[in-house]
């Protein structure tokens, strides 16, 4: 974060041998700085979204100046799609040492309260099953609106530092978007043994077996989901939980990512 000169300054500090940049911030402002570092720049898009105004200017300067950077990737065949020039995917990936399987029995949302994460899609789902609570955590420019329109059994938890202490309490995360790329909150849960209920975005597809680990299907069939989730004894939903765990642990681990990851950083610094 910071200014392209506090990025210079950082850089010319630790001296590394490599800069991985996460993002268009990130990514545009290690571009800018090329021409004075020596490290070689390797940069991935998680933007799923098109994005308007600013937002939408900044992802297309993102996609335009990809051949900036030393390496490019992009997390999902359809964020790799909308650059010009053909780039390859790279998983995104989590340490699961730390993650404990959740306990919780919560149907939750995760995730920045905007357009793309169509938290009012969440919302209305909620508006249709009254019996259940739905939880919201997270904060956005979509927060007034949701709040003022929301039913009685929706609960807004708003923005977290840690969500450490918040996974166990969720037995179910709903990912309603209508943009993604590989949203790490998918990662993160399943590690945790927390089924996914989600529409088929970005690359969730290839991550969700549906009706195997979680469900991935177009909205109109996501209350369906929940609703069989909600049915579901005791023992089949731990067998949901054990495949869920083992879909990150097979493909989406740092154990499993991080090695091909370091053939590129070998590659980037011999070149």
């Amino acid at each position: 974060s910071g200014s392209p000169i506090d990025l210079f300054k950082q850089i010319k500090i630790e001296k590394p041998d490599a800069i991985h940049t996460h993002g268009y911030k990130a990514s545009l402002y290690a571009r800018l700085v090329r021409p004075f570092i020596s490290p070689p720049i390797i940069s991935t898009m998680h933007a799923g979204e098109i994005g308007s105004g600013k937002l939408k200017f900044y992802l297309w300067l993102e996609r335009n100046t990809h051949l900036l950077s030393h390496h490019c990737f992009a997390v999902s065949s359809k964020i790799a799609e909308r650059v010009k020039a053909p780039i390859p995917i790279i998983k995104n990936f989590i340490n699961i040492e730390q993650s404990n399987f959740s306990s919780g029995e919560q149907i939750a949302f995760v995730g920045r309260l905007s357009e793309e994460k169509a938290p009012d899609r969440f919302l209305e789902m909620a508006s249709n099953d009254l019996n259940h609570q739905y939880h919201v955590y997270g904060d956005g420019p979509m927060m007034q609106m949701l709040s003022a329109t929301a039913t009685e059994n929706v609960v807004f938890h708003g923005q977290q530092t840690d969500m450490s202490g918040a996974w166990q309490n969720i037995g179910l995360l709903v990912i309603p978007s209508h943009y993604e790329g590989l949203p790490m909150v998918a990662l993160e849960a399943m590690s945790r043994g927390i089924p996914v209920v989600s529409t088929p975005v970005g690359d969730l597809p290839k991550l969700i077996q549906n009706g195997v680990n979680g469900w991935v299907n177009d909205y109109a069939l996501l209350p369906a989901a929940i609703a069989q989730w909600q049915s579901m004894p005791q023992v089949k939903k731990m067998a949901f939980k054990k495949m869920a765990r083992r879909a990150i642990e097979n493909s989406y681990s740092a154990q499993a990512v991080i090695p091909s990851l370091l053939q590129i950083y070998h590659q980037s610094i011999q070149d």
